[in-house]
């Protein structure tokens, strides 16, 4: 027997974080269940402390970071130092401008409430972006840190000094006040969301619907109900509209991008309904040739691949490649054929074939089920009689296909208006078409695809020979079937 090296059982070795961030995420519930039944009024003092310590938490963070990446030479960490730095500054007049402790009431303090996060949010996006050559070095961005701040503060002061320099809240039912909501809910709104998406795999189109897709929610209610009573009762003028309206400019959010959700993602192109994603499983050469193919026409398409090398020459194709796992348990299930429409079988393994196409069928429908032809006499198992959902017909099994492939038979996309009106030769047969509208067609049980003119069609391009082979296949096949 070999003992494990101390390496590994310091692999193994039970980590104190898990434990404190239970801890840690206790506290709200361990506190409202020993003191949540006394009412505490929330009042702009504590506001002016708290978001005051908050802001000094900010202004340290922002310091800590700052010197690391001076001294590193890391503009990367500089920018995040530089975010948290304006939050600071934004903190700071947020919790100095609260009203009835220093100054009175103002428009400054919901300005810079509601500015902090999107302002933070939109700097640290920066420092996943590539950077230009002007601040590449940490000088520029210690000036840019110290002008942010500077600014922030300055124009703070200002607006408290001179309160008229800022904008008056339109009133209800106003021209203003529409347009400001259009504004904020066509404009302002879905790029301040979208800016959070730079950086990231999403292609433009899908960034464009994620931005769209913005509606306001928990955090927008949540502020709403904790200030607005409170400014209720000590009088301030419009105070007891702050709830309604909030709750209201949710519900419209919703309503407009729940509505439009359908025929933007139409219009962009990123609409998933219909879409089909077809499950492969197999990763031997061919079928890595026949899922790149779909794939380059159009076609979603998902693979299970056992052995490493299979994997990683699937992956260097593009194609999302990994070990199937619905047989883990019926999370592991769900997640695996998550989107899944169709699935595809195409392992050396008639057994296996027949088994994951029983299982398979029963989550997908028995028409969305395909697999090559088991070989007549080879198999321990008897397939299903009459089964359908063979790839082709009964002449294409494995052993078959690997002999073509071998002899130089390859994948091909066409388009149908290039194909004979029969839908072939006797060196090209159709395996897939895809319609117009990005549906799939499978040629399957003896049935040719969808060829409609305008359709592209997947071929697989024999090799011509005169092995009698797949002729003495066909023969086994019809015995089978008359059987």
């Amino acid at each position: 027997m070999t003992r494990a090296t101390p390496k590994v059982c310091s692999v193994r070795r039970f980590s104190p974080v898990f434990p404190l961030g239970l801890v840690a995420a206790a506290i709200p519930a361990v506190t409202h269940v020993l003191v949540g039944y006394h009412h505490v009024e929330f009042t702009g003092t504590m506001h002016f402390y708290s978001v005051g310590f908050s802001a000094l938490v900010a202004a340290t963070a922002a310091v800590g970071l700052s010197i690391v990446g001076a001294r590193r030479g890391d503009t990367r960490t500089m920018i995040v130092g530089t975010a948290f730095a304006a939050m600071a500054g934004l903190l700071a007049l947020h919790g100095f401008s609260t009203p009835g402790v220093i100054v009175g009431n103002n428009g400054v303090v919901a300005i810079t409430g509601g500015a902090t996060l999107p302002v933070g949010a939109l700097i640290l996006c920066t420092s996943v972006l590539p950077l230009p050559r002007i601040v590449m070095d940490v000088r520029p961005l210690v000036l840019l840190e110290v002008g942010l701040l500077a600014a922030v503060l300055g124009l703070g002061a200002l607006a408290l000094e001179r309160p008229s320099l800022l904008p008056s809240i339109p009133a209800p039912n106003t021209p203003e006040a529409l347009g400001l909501l259009a504004v904020m809910v066509l404009f302002i709104r879905p790029a301040a969301v979208g800016l959070t998406t730079l950086g990231s795999s999403f292609t433009a189109r899908e960034r464009a619907f994620v931005a769209w897709m913005a509606p306001r929610g928990i955090v927008a209610g949540a502020t709403a109900s904790a200030f607005g009573p409170e400014l209720a009762q000590k009088g301030v003028a419009g105070a007891d509209k702050v709830l309604p309206i909030v709750f209201v400019a949710i519900f419209c959010t919703v309503l407009v991008y729940g509505l439009s959700a359908t025929w933007v993602a139409r219009t962009l192109g990123v609409a998933g309904m219909g879409r089909r994603l077809m499950l492969i499983v197999g990763g031997h050469p061919w079928a890595r040739e026949i899922a790149a193919t779909l794939r380059r026409c159009g076609v979603a398409v998902r693979m299970w691949v056992g052995p490493l090398d299979q994997q990683a020459a699937a992956r260097d194709a593009g194609l999302d490649a990994d070990r199937g796992r619905i047989m883990i348990d019926a999370i592991s299930r769900e997640a695996e054929l998550e989107e899944v429409t169709d699935a595809l079988l195409l392992t050396a393994s008639d057994d296996f074939n027949t088994l994951a196409a029983a299982e398979l069928r029963n989550e997908l429908g028995h028409r969305h089920v395909f697999r090559i032809a088991p070989h007549p006499n080879e198999p321990d198992l008897v397939p299903p009689l009459r089964e359908a959902g063979i790839l082709v017909d009964r002449s294409l099994t494995f052993g078959e296909l690997d002999r073509q492939f071998a002899k130089g038979a390859h994948i091909v996309s066409t388009t149908a208006d290039e194909l004979p009106r029969s839908g072939g030769t006797e060196t090209d047969v159709p395996l897939f078409a895809v319609t117009l509208d990005g549906q799939l067609s499978v040629a399957a049980d003896g049935h040719r695809p969808d060829l409609r003119l305008g359709n592209t069609v997947i071929v697989l391009a024999l090799a011509y020979s005169s092995d009698p082979a797949p002729e003495k296949v066909r023969e086994l096949a019809r015995e089978e079937t008359e059987t």
